[in-house]
């Protein structure tokens, strides 16, 4: 399967998030291939069978290319800054189904899944230290499976949701730090989602999003 990471690694990346994004998901190199851009590319994301967004600056006059790229059945994961992305494109706003509010000073968040999901299969919970998001949901179908909980108060950490289009989305907050990147766990729930979103009827698969596992 071919993967593409959006995440902004540059000068511009005051906050690594780029940075840290890219090392964090280089362990799906091992079983996919896996395509990193600063933005949205300019040549489209249509070939794509899932896309990543991970950096919350994604170029200019992006939706027509996200549109194109959701129409010919393609999935999308949007995660932890990702989904500040949102905040300045009602497109992608929705099709995520939220955005951003705020996040706290870091803290040990503890994510537990909450419901059984094939994003969360085989997944037990964890704590790193993170940035835990807030966010404003708007849709009304998501499926939540992952919580985060810390001092600060609980927050959904893990949902998904069919877009308009029968397209898979999948939101996942967790990933400020490396670290967070790097727990089994958590490592285990972004292979899944980027497994559960490549499902789509326009791809002859038939929608399992109350099936089995992935």
């Amino acid at each position: 399967m071919k993967i593409l990471a959006i995440c902004e690694e540059g000068a511009n990346d005051i906050h690594s998030h780029g940075k840290v994004a890219k090392e964090g998901l280089a362990f799906l190199k091992g079983e996919f291939e896996l395509l990193y851009a600063a933005s949205a590319p300019d040549e489209g994301m249509v070939g794509y069978d899932a896309v990543i967004v991970a950096g919350d600056k994604i170029g200019e006059g992006i939706e027509e290319r996200f549109e194109k790229y959701l129409n010919c059945g393609g999935g999308i994961v949007f995660l932890h800054a990702g989904i500040v992305a949102c905040n300045h494109s009602p497109f992608l706003k929705s099709v995520s189904g939220c955005t951003f509010v705020n996040h706290p000073e870091q803290c040990v968040v503890e994510c537990a899944v909450t419901s059984p999901h094939p994003v969360a299969e085989g997944v037990t919970g964890f704590a790193e230290t993170d940035e835990q998001y807030f966010i404003d949901v708007s849709a009304k179908d998501t499926d939540v499976f992952l919580e985060g909980r810390s001092n600060h108060g609980t927050q959904p950490s893990g949902y998904t949701r069919i877009h308009s289009g029968g397209n898979r989305v999948c939101v996942l907050t967790p990933g400020h730090n490396l670290s967070v990147f790097e727990n089994a766990q958590y490592k285990k729930i972004i292979r899944n989602a980027v497994l559960w979103v490549c499902l789509h009827p326009l791809k002859g698969e038939g929608d399992r999003r109350s099936g089995g596992g992935v």
